[in-house]
């Protein structure tokens, strides 16, 4: 709405970032099965979307950008977590996986579609973290 139309579309992008995930972590736990797989560890979109449009940038717009681009990123990293710790209780864990996984890239898209539509947006618990973060990284920057 009152964001630059570039600034919501690389929000957008860091949010449905989430999307990238799926095929990784399916190749990776179909060729190598329940073994760490570092290439999966790594939200790249978000990162790349932080460092690319915090240059050059008006203070207010890297921090928005940055809030977004964070908490995505928190997002990505708890569900490759979950991804990576819950299989070992076999059945009962696909079915929980399968669950959180769904409810997890839905979360994402909405935040995508939030940001994308210029409207702040935090994921529960996340978002607030992420603020926190991002707050103490512009301190004294205005």
């Amino acid at each position: 709405m009152g964001r630059p139309s570039d600034q919501r579309m690389w929000a957008f992008i860091a949010h449905l970032a989430i999307l990238l995930d799926i095929p990784l972590i399916l190749l990776f736990q179909r060729l190598w099965p329940f073994t760490f797989h570092p290439v999966t560890l790594v939200p790249i979109a978000p990162i790349i979307s932080y460092m690319v449009y915090s240059r050059n940038r008006r203070v207010e717009e890297r921090q928005w950008l940055a809030f977004h681009a964070l908490q995505a990123m928190l997002l990505q990293m708890v569900l490759i977590i979950i991804v990576f710790v819950i299989p070992f209780a076999y059945f009962a864990a696909f079915i929980a996986i399968f669950a959180i996984f769904a409810a997890l890239v839905f979360y994402g898209l909405v935040g995508a579609v939030a940001a994308y539509i210029g409207r702040d947006f935090k994921y529960i618990g996340l978002g607030q973290l992420a603020e926190r973060i991002v707050r103490k990284r512009f301190e004294g920057s205005q």
